[in-house]
């Protein structure tokens, strides 16, 4: 398998993983479709591509709330608030549609956790953080 090295994550990778780009000598753009779509995710809120990264180093690379660690480096999610649009963390996909589901609703969340500690499972408390 074919694989070229990311400008921005440094992570080789199938060649699959880029756009293709026909001004380029090797014919695909410089940086994985995955850092591509995490770029355009910080700069449609607002947030400086230093400032991600100062975030992502400041939660060591892991999301804000499981703190599991992303399957490609900086792939978490810009989180921010629906209503003032300020950005308050970086999440993983699964954690930030979780937030949306919920409207961002501290209540519904509550009570859902309220609902989860009267319906325990064995496997409550236990936080996969590989």
């Amino acid at each position: 398998m074919a694989l070229k090295l990311c400008g921005t994550c440094s992570t080789e990778k199938p060649k699959s993983a880029f756009n293709a780009d026909s001004t380029k000598p090797d014919g695909l753009q410089a940086l994985c479709r995955q850092c591509k779509s995490d770029r355009h995710r910080a700069v449609r809120y607002g947030l400086p591509k230093d400032e991600y990264r100062r975030m992502h180093d400041d939660q060591g690379g892991r999301c804000w709330i499981c703190r599991k660690l992303p399957r490609a480096r900086f792939a978490l999610s810009v989180d921010h608030c629906h209503t003032t649009g300020r950005v308050r963390g970086l999440l993983c996909g699964p954690c930030n549609r979780a937030l949306g589901i919920f409207d961002d609703d501290v209540g519904r969340l509550q009570t859902a956790i309220d609902y989860l500690e009267a319906h325990p499972s064995p496997l409550d408390g236990k936080v996969d953080t590989d």
